[in-house]
């Protein structure tokens, strides 16, 4: 099995670059996000992300 991990500054398209990659592959793929919801401004961010990549990429947390 191999891994990817994808770093980058907030709000950089790691996102996005890594749905592309992966949905290239035609594998199974899990999708790990590690952003905390500390303030209101993140929650709603993350209430954004998981709208946007629901049914996309299998995601685990």
């Amino acid at each position: 099995m191999k891994s990817t991990f994808i770093t980058g500054g907030a709000r950089s398209g790691k996102s996005r670059f890594a749905e592309n990659k992966a949905l290239k592959t035609g594998k199974n793929v899990i999708y790990i996000a590690t952003a905390q919801a500390l303030d209101e401004e993140m929650a709603h961010r993350i209430k954004i992300h998981r709208q946007t990549y629901q049914g996309h990429l299998k995601k685990s947390r």
